[in-house]
């Protein structure tokens, strides 16, 4: 415990070193993996080629004339008209404006 209050300096210039390292690497070393260099080449690439693969898609429109398409039921219900709410939401309760 002694040599641990003798060397009470060292510790903290240790310990400020290494808060000053960290704070170093966090807020002004770049990302390695950010340093590709961006050319026309790779920019959108993908998306010519998600395209290129989308052309590609056919559909087959049998699928809509077949039985099993066509005995398909809507259950789909009509939401009546609610009231709506206040003209302003952030006026005090009360006032009507």
């Amino acid at each position: 415990m002694k040599a641990l209050q003798n060397n009470k300096g060292m510790l903290t210039f240790a310990a400020a070193l290494l808060l000053g390292w960290g704070v170093y690497k966090m807020f002004f070393a770049g990302d390695p993996s950010l340093d590709v260099p961006v050319t026309e080449v790779n920019v959108g690439a993908d998306v010519l080629e998600l395209n290129a693969s989308l052309q590609s898609v056919t559909l087959d429109r049998t699928l809509f004339s077949t039985t099993a398409y066509t005995s398909l039921v809507d259950f789909s219900t009509v939401l009546p008209v609610q009231p709506q709410g206040r003209i302003n939401p952030f006026a005090p309760i009360g006032s009507d404006f």
